[in-house]
């Protein structure tokens, strides 16, 4: 498969929108810029890929990785929830540890209670997003992974120890 060709113009534009994009829906994922970047009025030269073609996705890929090494797309902005972090929090002394320890602790307000509220979010790049508005509610939020009806048979742990089954019909 050739690689997609695009102008100078083309090229300013696709950088311009996708950090534009970038930083208005972060944090997302390049699949979602993608289908946005299709969307996008400015990005007429942008189609959806058919076909098996992904020369569009790629270029978009391409740009998106572009952008953030040159600084114009933070690195947290756009995130691959398929890929593990490997990454450690580390502190060069206790003190340290100690000074962000408490935004770490969350009360658990939800443990007296007999129901606990699950948010099941349908695309999992909107997973992150909405589990960071949730959680200061203490609600506990999650992607659903395949289909609506395998999820009837899942079970989650729950963050007070109990285990959560979806309520039957």
């Amino acid at each position: 498969m050739a690689a997609r060709r695009f102008n100078p113009a083309q090229i300013a534009l696709l950088r311009e929108e996708l950090t534009r994009l970038a930083r208005e829906l972060a944090p997302t994922t390049v699949r979602s810029l993608y289908y946005q970047a299709v969307l996008s009025p400015v990005l007429d030269f942008i189609t959806k890929d058919s076909s098996g073609s992904k020369s569009n996705y790629t270029a978009v890929q391409s740009r998106v990785l572009e952008l953030r090494q040159e600084g114009l797309i933070g690195w947290d902005a756009v995130f691959d929830s398929s890929r593990t972090d490997y990454s450690f929090e580390r502190w060069s002394a206790p003190a340290d540890f100690a000074s962000i320890a408490p935004l770490c602790y969350r009360l658990d307000l939800w443990r007296d209670q007999p129901t606990r509220p699950i948010v099941l979010v349908e695309k999992e790049g909107r997973s992150r997003s909405t589990g960071a508005t949730l959680s200061a509610s203490a609600w506990t939020s999650g992607p659903v992974r395949g289909t609506a009806a395998a999820v009837t048979s899942v079970c989650w742990p729950c963050p007070s120890g109990r285990t959560w089954r979806p309520a039957s019909g």
